[in-house]
This record gives C-alpha cells, sequence and structure tokens, in this order.
C-alpha cells in the first residue's frame, strides 16, 4: 500500500494543540489476500472471554449461557463442542440455534451458531478467559436443568450504564457477557466480512472516528464532558435516531474490536428495538407504520451470540412488513425508493437466515432477480445506467418524470444484495453491486468547488444520465461520501470477482475514501470532538454499510 502524507496542519481546540494528518488513499490492485469464505480445519480451537457482572455472586457456581458463531463449511455435530478453563474441560451442554443455508451451495448440513450452557464459580468480577474447543466430542456434559437463556438475564439496574434505557423498558441482559476476539468474528460474516479496528496506518482515522462516533451516539460522551442534559441523543423516545438501523451499526463495532462494551451497548440496543416491533413488524416509536424502520439484522446477530431463539416471531413479522413492498418497479407506483427496497430484501434476508424457511429465501431471491433484470432493462427505453432507475416524482414527489438513481440509497441496496450474496452465492447478487458501483463512477459523483471543497469528490442526491440534483449543495453531498465510498469499494471488489475491469472504479473508490476521511469525517472531529450528531442517525449512515470497506480493498493494496 502507497501512502501520501499532505502538509500537516495544526489546530487548537479547548486549548490543547491537536495535530491531524490528512491522508490519502493510492492503492495498487496487485495482491491477493485471503478469501471471502475461509477454510478451516474440522477441529480447532476459538478463544472466548467471560465478564461477569460486577455484583456477580463470588464463590459460587454462576450458570452462563452463550452463542457461538461459526464460519460456513466448519460445524457439523452440535455435540462436538467442549469448553476449556484452566487447561480442564468444564461440564456444558450445547444445542444448535442457525445453520447456513443456500439456494446454490449445500451448505445446510453446517451449523451456523450454537448455544452453549456451563456453570462457573467466579471469584470476581474480572474477565476470566476461556476456549471453545470445536470438532472433538464433548467429554464432560452438563447435567443440570437448561432454561431459555432469557429467562437467566437480569435487569440491566445496578449494572454498567444502569441508565442507558428507562427502568420501565426492562431490559435485560446476561449476568456473564461472553466475548471473542474480532479476527474470530470477521470470519463468521455475522453481518459481514470484517477486520479488526486498525490501530495504526491508513485505515486508523476511519475505524477511530467510528468509535468516536459511537460513543457519542450511545451518550457515553456526554457523561465524559458533562455536558447538558439536552444535548443527550433521546434514543429510548424518538424514532429518528434509529433510522438506518441503530443496533445493527453498533453490532459492526463489537464484531471489529470484540469488546464487550459494544457488545453490551448493541444488545440492549436490539432488545429495546424487537420490544418496540409491533404485531405487523413495524417500529411503533414512528407515529405511522414505516418500512425504512422495520429491520431483523440485529435481531438476528442477537440470536446467534446470544442464543436467544424467542427473537425468531419477530424477525418473521419484520419479514411481513417487508413483503408488502413491490416485488418490482413500475413506473405507474406513485412512491418508489431504493432504500424502501433494500430494507424489504433485508428483511427476507434476515428472516431466511434465521428460520431456513423456503418463502423467505424464493422472496429475497425474487427480489434480486427482478432488481437484475430492470437494472439491465430499464423502463420506458430508458438509458441502461446501472442502477435502478425510477422517476424523480416517485423519488421525490416531484412533477418531474426524469429518470434518477439516488448514490447514497444505492449504497443500502448494495449492502442488502451483498449481505444476500454471503448467503446465496449467487453471482447475479455480484453483478448487480459491480454495476451500482460503474453507476458512481459514471453519473453519481461531481466535483467539488470553491475553497472548501476544491478538489473534493461528491455524491449527486440523486442523478443519471440524463439528470442530476442536489437537494442542498455540496455541504449536505459531502454527508454521503462516506456510505457512497462503501458501496464502490464493494463494487469493486465484485467487479475483480467477475473479471472485468477496475481501474476507473479503483480511481473513484480512492476520490470518495479521502472526501469522507480528510472533508467529512476529520472536519466533523475537529469542530466538535466527535461530541455532535445531528441528526442522530448520521451515525448510522456513516459507518452502517461499510464495515467491511478495509476488508474488501485488501484485494486492492500493496
Amino acid at each position: 500500500m502507497y501512502l501520501t502524507i499532505k502538509k500537516p496542519r495544526i489546530y487548537c481546540i479547548i486549548c490543547l494543540v491537536v495535530f491531524f494528518v490528512d491522508y490519502e488513499f493510492v492503492l495498487a490492485s496487485t495482491s491477493t489476500k485471503e478469501g471471502l469464505f475461509v477454510s478451516l480445519p474440522s477441529t480447532g480451537k476459538i478463544s472466548a472471554t467471560f465478564h461477569p457482572q460486577e455484583n456477580i455472586e463470588k464463590g459460587q457456581l454462576t450458570r452462563v449461557s452463550f452463542g457461538v458463531p461459526f464460519p460456513k463449511n466448519v460445524l457439523k455435530n452440535v455435540n462436538k463442542i467442549r469448553v476449556i478453563l484452566n487447561n480442564k474441560e468444564i461440564p456444558s451442554f450445547s444445542m444448535e440455534t442457525t445453520r447456513w443455508h443456500s439456494h446454490n451451495v449445500d451448505s445446510s448440513k453446517f451449523i451456523r451458531s450454537v448455544l452453549v450452557y456451563t456453570d462457573i464459580e467466579f471469584s470476581s468480577s474480572d474477565p476470566v478467559n476461556f476456549l471453545i474447543l470445536y470438532g472433538d466430542n464433548r467429554k464432560r456434559t452438563l447435567d443440570a436443568s437448561i432454561t431459555k437463556p432469557r429467562k437467566e438475564w437480569v435487569s440491566i439496574i445496578g449494572h454498567t450504564y444502569p441508565d442507558e434505557f428507562p427502568s420501565n423498558e426492562k431490559i435485560t441482559e446476561p449476568k456473564v457477557y461472553v466475548t471473542f476476539s474480532a479476527d474470530w468474528l470477521g470470519l463468521c460474516l455475522l453481518k459481514t466480512r470484517t477486520l479488526p479496528i486498525s490501530k495504526k496506518g491508513l485505515w486508523y482515522f476511519f475505524d477511530r472516528a467510528s468509535l468516536s462516533f459511537a460513543e457519542t451516539a450511545v451518550n457515553d460522551r456526554f457523561a465524559k464532558i458533562k455536558e447538558k442534559e439536552t444535548e443527550k441523543i433521546n434514543y429510548s423516545s424518538e424514532y429518528e435516531p434509529w433510522l438506518f438501523d441503530r443496533s445493527s451499526t453498533l453490532y459492526s463495532l463489537y464484531i471489529r474490536t470484540g469488546d464487550v462494551r459494544w457488545l453490551r451497548h448493541a444488545h440492549r440496543s436490539t432488545q429495546f428495538y424487537a420490544n418496540h416491533i409491533d404485531e405487523k413488524g413495524y417500529f411503533d416509536l414512528k407515529e405511522y407504520q414505516d418500512l425504512k424502520y422495520s429491520y431483523g439484522q440485529s435481531m438476528l446477530i442477537d440470536l446467534i451470540l446470544m442464543g436467544d431463539l424467542s427473537y425468531i416471531p419477530t424477525i418473521e413479522r419484520v419479514a411481513s412488513a417487508g413483503a408488502t413492498w413491490h416485488e418490482s418497479y413500475s413506473k405507474s407506483l406513485n412512491f418508489w425508493t431504493e432504500r424502501h427496497q433494500s430494507y424489504a430484501l433485508l428483511a427476507a434476508i434476515s428472516a431466511w437466515e434465521a428460520t431456513g424457511k423456503k418463502k423467505h429465501a424464493d422472496r429475497a431471491k425474487k427480489l434480486v432477480d427482478n432488481m437484475v433484470y430492470i437494472t439491465k432493462n430499464p423502463a420506458n427505453n430508458w438509458q441502461y445506467n446501472g442502477c435502478l432507475l425510477h422517476t424523480l416524482s416517485q423519488h421525490e414527489g416531484s412533477v418531474h418524470q426524469d429518470p434518477v438513481c439516488s448514490p447514497w440509497m444505492s449504497a443500502l441496496l448494495s449492502d442488502a444484495t451483498w449481505k444476500y450474496y454471503l448467503i446465496s452465492e449467487d453471482e447475479n447478487a455480484l453483478e448487480f453491486i459491480a454495476g451500482l458501483a460503474s453507476y458512481v463512477v459514471n453519473y453519481g459523483v461531481y466535483k467539488g468547488t470553491g475553497s472548501r471543497f476544491s478538489r473534493t469528490i461528491l455524491p449527486w442526491y440523486l442523478a443519471s444520465s440524463v439528470k442530476t440534483f442536489t437537494d442542498a449543495g455540496q455541504f449536505s453531498d459531502i454527508e454521503h461520501t462516506c456510505d457512497v465510498a462503501g458501496l464502490v469499494v464493494r463494487g469493486l471488489w465484485a467487479a475483480k470477482k467477475l473479471g472485468r475491469e477496475t481501474k476507473n472504479t479503483l480511481k473513484t473508490a480512492e476520490d470518495l475514501l479521502n472526501s469522507c476521511i480528510n472533508k467529512n469525517l476529520r472536519s466533523k472531529l475537529r469542530l466538535s470532538g466527535a461530541k455532535r450528531l445531528f441528526p442522530p442517525r448520521k451515525f448510522n449512515w456513516w459507518f452502517g454499510t461499510n464495515s467491511d470497506a478495509s476488508w474488501l480493498m485488501q484485494e486492492f493494496e500493496n
């Protein structure tokens, strides 16, 4: 990897001198890294850590339950799980919670996650490291009666961050959290393929920014700086902070850090969110039924990591809400956006992953197949653009009938389609993802102007080969550089996988990543030190669909 460092800039913030170095992405397509679907031996070990709550009963056996995720094509027998503590196997019991499902690959015989029970005596609330061995028959079985995991959970009141949610929400959590390394979690495709958070080098600033803004998103930063109560994000009473899937975005941080702090925040957030899904699959903090607030992904991840199968009916209710969305685009529709298409697809995928039911798999496949067809055969004899063309009227409620696509909503759609590919390995999905990136390269970006945005590449709010539109100008468009960069990076990887030319796509990926880091995130940190997220949903769109960017870009690094 080549790294260009511009002249350092010196700023003074709250009487402290802070040095910022602007990094430019300059990548070369030469090396090949570890594949998307890893090959592991049929026997192995997984490092893990018990994190007992502060008030854990000392010197007494505590029932611990936790989920263990696995990559594809690794585990076949749920009884071949052993828990090793202090170099000795301790009694345990395990049961399957999810399997790997696919239309095109015979992977359903492999287990995706298991729920493990064991009894541990803690002498303190300090973390305790242990091992999970897989592939060999368990030799010591836990004979005690087994209950559902949630029955063993306790109120968050009196524990770390006791005021994270109001007491009347009755949010509960395990007496003992169990974490895995970011390396292992990245292999398991819980959300996508990821690398651990960077501690130095090219990705350092992007990754540290995601953690800094996450502290603001959960109100941790306000406790540190003693900010006014009115500055806190009201995620327990307002719907807006949940747009673009707050809980799933928090889970991305746990997956990339292995830090119990983010596991705790993500689990609590997911439980609150699930408690507010109504009987028809909609988020009840919103005053009307709105599909763009219906998500199953975080509940699926929580199911896998906590072993809590009680999420499944709620995940399927979300899928029912998603099923109300049109399977195919038509110009006769009064309203259509890529955002709603994305969440309809993700709703079906999460239900498919959780249950393996054919109806959810068929729904997901039909949505993707239709998207591929519509892209290649645009309505009304519109020119092929590589995206899902629809009218400006359908998107914005205007009177204009020009065909357009939304680069930033297409970023959501690219993420959803990628998730479908991880499960199905259907190359139609790669075709679509690569096409979206080509659309952005050819029509979806422009060069900024003026002292603030000169030599900056920005995404249009809406664009096509015949129409471009910005909603609020450059200061608004800069906000979507990070998510649109994630789209282009993913399309870059897909294009290479399909054996296509990647030069122009690589250049646009570099340009957008530079804009994201140096003109968006860096300026926000300079101005506020990550104390401000307005609107709060910004955290989710900045970091919710690009946690795999550093892994995807490995293919193009020197």
